[in-house]
């Protein structure tokens, strides 16, 4: 964390970046528009800084955006504007809030602050965002770029990890769900978070597809104040975890389990595994897979000729007293700048000391 007074804090502010980099890259740009994908927030920056610093160098004279990402504990606060409202943690009311790791001052007054307690959220520079990690690498996003339900069953259950486990990789299937949505998520479809993605059947498979566009168009519509959840969802009793017996809105028992490390709430009554009948299972290449593909498994896999390795070997004929040939060693394969209309910016990322307290909600 950090005082509202401190060092550069080169733990968030990440890839070697410098205060001086990120304090060139940034004062006197021209703010453009504003843009997410999953949990990814970048601002676009003018192409062009006038005055004494267009001719800085590297990055921080072509970055056109600057990326952020909130981790656990990140939060953006706006000069004269009400705090937003978290459950495990709260962004201090004084400015710059407590725990600020970069000030944006712009023309006309405007005054924008990233703050982040624990320091797991990150500030990065960006040339072509889009076309770079990490942007680059994200599945699509739920509502931005919702998949058809056929594409989104197929991507699903492509994966043998446990469902929740797929849903939160932010490369896998979608991007942007986080630890509470994934729960909300499978408990509106009734399936169990541990539940093999492989294994669900193509009807569960359908109803996560459908719970994901709900829970995160709902959340969108009140713009993710809790209050103002539908009363029967789960979200509201699984911050219960240790407080005595916890029973979702039918007095079903919630329990808690630990699954892709991440804490899950879940209803045994209603959430159930996967009901596929068969569920494809990967063998292992002989000798131990190296590099390649095609390989086929020791055990009653199928020759060439239709049979089995077993059937093959039990019309090998016999010989006697053969000596067998030597095994060889194998080879593996292995921005003037802006008001929110635009004015001129300046920033400042002095605000950080060392402490690391905060929780925020999953």
């Amino acid at each position: 964390g950090g005082a509202r007074e401190g060092q550069f804090d080169d733990i968030v502010i990440g890839e070697g970046v410098s205060e001086a980099d990120i304090t060139a890259a940034l004062v006197s740009r021209r703010f453009v528009s504003a843009h997410r994908r999953g949990k990814q927030v970048w601002f676009c920056l003018s192409d062009h800084k006038p005055g004494s610093r267009s001719g800085t160098k590297g990055l921080a004279g072509e970055a056109t955006a600057v990326l952020f990402h909130c981790g656990m504990t990140g939060s953006f606060a706006v000069k004269g504007v009400d705090r937003v409202s978290y459950v495990r943690f709260k962004v201090d009311e004084a400015w710059p809030p407590k725990f600020t790791k970069l000030l944006l001052k712009f023309e006309g007054g405007v005054e924008v602050a990233f703050c982040d307690p624990r320091r797991l959220g990150r500030i990065l520079l960006r040339r072509c965002p889009e076309e770079e990690p990490p942007i680059s690498k994200l599945a699509p996003d739920p509502i931005e770029q919702p998949l058809q339900s056929a594409e989104f069953c197929s991507r699903l259950q492509s994966f043998s990890g446990p469902v929740k486990s797929v849903l939160l990789d932010q490369e896998k299937v979608v991007c942007g769900v986080g630890n509470w949505v994934a729960d909300e998520v499978l408990y509106q479809a009734r399936v169990h978070p541990n539940a093999k993605a492989n294994s669900l059947s193509d009807s569960q498979a359908l109803a996560v597809h459908e719970s994901l566009d709900v829970v995160c168009r709902t959340a969108v519509s009140v713009n993710a104040r809790s209050a103002a959840f539908p009363e029967d969802w789960l979200f509201h009793v699984r911050w219960g975890k240790g407080k005595g017996p916890v029973k979702d809105a039918q007095g079903q028992r919630v329990v808690f389990e630990t699954i892709g490390g991440r804490t899950s709430a879940i209803v045994p009554a209603r959430q159930k595994m996967g009901e596929r009948t068969s569920v494809g299972v990967k063998r292992k290449r002989p000798g131990g897979g190296g590099g390649g593909g095609g390989g086929s498994s020791e055990q009653a896999g199928p020759t060439k000729e239709g049979g089995t390795k077993e059937e093959e070997r039990a019309k090998a004929p016999k010989t006697k007293n053969k000596q067998k040939p030597k095994k060889q060693a194998g080879v593996a394969g292995d921005a003037g700048s802006t008001t929110v209309a635009g004015g001129a910016a300046s920033s400042s990322s002095s605000s950080t000391t060392k402490r690391r307290k905060g929780t925020r909600r999953g």
